[in-house]
């Protein structure tokens, strides 16, 4: 469930990127995990070789974007907004006539043929956010240093059967702001915790990517009662809709999203996936 070391912008996390979070939920409901706390500053965090360490000069995001312009379509393809450059991805939004399936079929084939490589051929999704409705498709592919990400969703629009989005950014992705990072490494991890994704940014928000031990809603409960001892106000409580749990936080100007789903295609990895998300609460 990685949706690359790419960081998404700030508008594709809120329409796609919180879309692509892979749905794995078979829990125990219990809620009681036998963890104990300790820091995201004690867990290991591997370095991408890729990253970078601030946000990516205009010379090189016109690069990603030429990359993106270059990049074959599939005939029922219509462009929905310009391309579109962030802190650190480039990527465009558009509408097609075709199933999400057939569009995600496209790509895997024409990327495949172009040298990249699938790093995650396919992958079912569903809705993080009340704001997104539909279950989703995407595909991860990796040549050299770059990510790409195709992502799509059926929609009920009389004039499209679905709309994709293409992004692309370097494997490493930004570094998170340093003040949402200092939060991050004061958070409580549970026992068993491996990194799937370190800590990237979307320009404003931070999000990291863990394989736990325990199940979903363990997970979750851990949080609850972890962060409610630091004080963080609970904003959500173990909402479980679409396969995930998630409970929502905040202290002050910021909004931490605890978000796990149960790991049915890798077990090997862990029981669950977890996701943490931190942004301030002006951000959507």
């Amino acid at each position: 469930m990685r949706i690359g070391a790419g960081a998404v912008t700030l508008i594709a996390a809120a329409l796609v990127g919180l879309l692509l979070i892979i749905s794995r939920l078979e829990g125990d409901s219990d809620g009681q995990g036998g963890s104990q706390p300790s820091t995201f500053a004690t867990v290991s965090v591997p370095p991408s070789p890729a990253q970078i360490t601030s946000a990516l000069p205009p010379a090189y995001l016109q690069h990603l974007m030429d990359l993106l312009d270059s990049l074959p379509q599939p005939d029922s393809l219509t462009p929905d907004v310009p391309p579109t450059s962030g802190v650190a991805d480039v990527y465009r939004f558009y509408r097609a006539n075709s199933a999400p399936e057939q569009l995600l079929d496209f790509y895997r084939r024409e990327l495949v043929e172009l040298g990249w490589q699938p790093e995650t051929p396919f992958a079912s999704v569903v809705p993080l956010t009340e704001l997104e409705q539909n279950q989703a498709t995407y595909s991860k592919f990796v040549k050299d240093d770059l990510a790409i990400i195709v992502g799509a969703a059926p929609t009920s629009s009389m004039s499209a059967a679905a709309r994709l989005v293409i992004d692309i950014a370097p494997r490493g992705g930004a570094n998170p702001p340093p003040e949402l990072l200092d939060v991050f490494n004061a958070l409580p991890a549970p026992s068993g915790l491996t990194v799937d994704e370190p800590p990237r940014t979307t320009g404003i928000n931070l999000q990291a990517f863990f394989w736990a031990e325990d199940k979903p809603e363990q997970v979750v409960a851990f949080y609850n009662r972890e962060l409610v001892a630091l004080g963080w106000q609970p904003e959500v409580l173990s909402s479980a809709e679409h396969g995930l749990v998630s409970s929502k936080f905040v202290n002050q100007d910021l909004r931490i999203t605890i978000g796990a789903s149960s790991n049915e295609k890798s077990p090997s990895h862990g029981a669950a996936n977890l996701r943490i998300d931190i942004r301030p609460t002006s951000e959507p």
